[in-house]
């Protein structure tokens, strides 16, 4: 799949989009001057005798870029990675981030076939990397969402509690610029015997607010 946008066109310049078995993005990029049509174009991805890339246990090197994937599916020749997405495990490149043993008194699944696992994209202009990375319960619930951007010197990890059904307990957030000390905030979220949310509060600092109160009357409004 290569879109291309007029300005695109008149710069000879074409997006790409690679997926593996599953149909799942793998990557995305840019292929530069490249002059052929959109005819031409669909031949070559018709002809193509791999539709498909694969993940791969070591890292490979593609225009600059180190990306956990073979590059054997149509195109083979690229300029420029922007997007890679991960699944199923968590063998690639995250950046120093790494997966926790348990989140909140949750234990964690390394049983992740079938899930994302983890995501960068490139900030525009620049060889830097927004790394992702997420974490799943026994339930394949994501309760861990690590974030770190290089361009900005921030890391962003939110950890959540749910409840036998799914509902939210209570999230805590932390943000770490550069060297500084993590600020840290906690959510904790009240539900009635129907589920339905009481009040929801949140700490920081030391100091807890309630944000939020709900009453419900008979009907349930």
């Amino acid at each position: 799949m290569r879109p291309q946008d007029a300005i695109q066109r008149n710069g000879d310049e074409w997006l790409f989009t690679v997926y593996d078995a599953f149909g799942r993005v793998a990557y995305t990029g840019i292929d530069s001057n490249n002059t052929s049509s959109r005819t031409a174009m669909q031949a070559a991805a018709n002809a193509a005798s791999n539709q498909y890339v694969r993940k791969t246990a070591t890292a490979n090197t593609y225009a600059g870029t180190t990306v956990y994937y073979t590059k054997d599916a149509f195109p083979v020749s690229f300029d420029k990675v922007l997007t890679i997405n991960y699944y199923d495990n968590y063998t690639f490149d995250k950046a120093g981030l790494a997966a926790p043993t348990s989140v909140l008194g949750q234990a964690v699944d390394t049983r992740t076939k079938g899930l994302a696992t983890g995501s960068k994209a490139r900030v525009l202009t620049t060889d830097q990397w927004i790394t992702t990375l997420m974490v799943y319960d026994k339930k394949g619930r994501a309760v861990y969402t690590a974030t770190k951007n290089p361009y900005l010197g921030t890391t962003d990890i939110v950890e959540t509690e749910l409840d036998f059904a799914g509902k939210v307990k209570q999230t805590k957030t932390a943000h770490t610029k550069d060297s500084g000390p993590a600020i840290v905030t906690v959510d904790r979220f009240g539900y009635d015997h129907r589920g339905r949310l009481l009040e929801q509060t949140q700490t920081l600092g030391g100091s807890t607010e309630l944000i939020a109160g709900n009453i419900y009357d008979d009907l349930g409004q």
